[in-house]
């Protein structure tokens, strides 16, 4: 399509969002935490499961300010920010987004392990981080999951 007006109009839908609302999308820059709009709060419940590197689970209940229509990882960077916050993750540039590495301070062995991101009680995540729209209530679950090779 050579039609720079037809595209503006197809792409949005694609993306499930409207023309409006561009001017409260997140930046190209995945690690800025600053929202661009005025926020909303929401009740963040995560649990860090690690069952293969220090045996724990935690567990968090947070209310929080995030900007509208945040995405899991505006919420996960809202969460990171609270004041006394023990919650702490992070991630590598790829080219689908934003790769959680990191959470807690336990890093994820490329060869042996990763974060698998879940909503309660079972699901895996569709997409990414930086893609997947937090709902206010929803659970997430972050585990440490090992890898399975043949």
């Amino acid at each position: 399509m050579n039609n720079g007006l037809g595209v503006s109009q197809i792409l949005p839908p694609f993306a499930k969002r409207s023309l409006l609302d561009i001017a409260c999308l997140p930046p190209l820059d995945y690690h800025q935490t600053v929202p661009l709009c005025s926020g909303q709060t929401i009740e963040i419940f995560f649990t860090v499961e690690d069952l293969i590197m220090t045996n724990t689970t935690r567990q968090y209940n947070v209310v929080v300010s995030v900007p509208p229509n945040p995405t899991l990882l505006q919420s996960m960077q809202a969460l990171q920010a609270q004041p006394d916050s023990e919650f702490s993750f992070g991630t590598i540039s790829t080219s689908l987004g934003p790769m959680v590495i990191t959470i807690n301070g336990i890093t994820r062995d490329e060869n042996s392990n990763y974060w698998k991101i879940l909503t309660a009680p079972d699901i895996p995540l569709e997409q990414g981080v930086a893609e997947t729209y937090h709902k206010d209530g929803k659970r997430y679950i972050f585990n440490l999951t090992a890898l399975n090779r043949p």
